[in-house]
């Protein structure tokens, strides 16, 4: 049953349950298949070396049957790869992230992935929950025959998910190039972020505040 472990009160159970009575696939009306959710209105289409198309993950990675993609199987550092973009304030906090699954698990409102291509991921904003529907299609380089932003590894999609609900947000994936660490920290744990200048600081003082970090998490 997809819908099974999903909170009914999420509008992902809801979406989810007209898909399976349908028996359709969901394609996201706020964040279409179209050029300017990858480059925005006003976006340079060249910054990408080759031509642009939206796949889902079984069609990008040759896999007959969608049961063979997962949302999550035991995550490690190694499956977050950056893509074509200059996002890394961004990827760098799932690097981290990727060793708690506990923590990951609650960034989707889903526990397994579906072949209904319909997703929810939570971030947070202003202090409270912000429900971010995606479905699954990626942008994929026809040309290079790669996907164009973060990569799926092992056959698991959390990462690109997250990175394409973090583009949606924003407007496109063109907005997302460039940004502030501490800022991806807060929307994906909810915890307060910093930023320091080392310079500023002897390394003494910076090893005592990594090492109250530490002590702290």
């Amino acid at each position: 049953d997809p819908l099974m472990g999903i909170d009914p009160r999420t509008d992902l159970y809801k979406l989810l349950r007209e898909l399976v009575l349908s028996n359709k696939n969901f394609e996201d009306p706020d964040f279409p298949k179209k050029d300017y959710s990858i480059f925005g209105v006003k976006g340079n289409r060249r910054q990408i070396q080759g031509r642009v198309v939206w796949k889902r993950p079984h069609e990008i990675l040759l896999k007959g049957n969608y049961k063979e993609i997962s949302l999550f199987n035991h995550p490690n550092l190694f499956d977050v790869v950056q893509g074509d973009i200059k996002d890394c304030y961004f990827i760098c906090p799932l690097v981290n992230l990727a060793g708690k699954l506990g923590t990951l698990q609650t960034l989707f409102n889903n526990s397994v992935s579906n072949k209904y291509g319909v997703y929810s991921v939570n971030f947070h904003v202003m202090g409270q929950i912000m429900e971010v529907l995606v479905d699954d299609y990626l942008p994929y380089n026809e040309t290079k025959k790669e996907i164009c932003f973060a990569k799926i590894s092992r056959n698991q999609l959390w990462v690109a998910l997250l990175e394409k609900a973090w583009a949606k947000i924003n407007g496109d994936y063109n907005a997302i190039n460039i940004g502030y660490t501490e800022e991806s920290w807060y929307m994906l744990t909810g915890g307060p972020g910093a930023f320091y200048k080392t310079e500023q600081y002897t390394k003494e003082e910076i090893w005592l505040m990594l090492n109250d970090f530490v002590r702290n998490d």
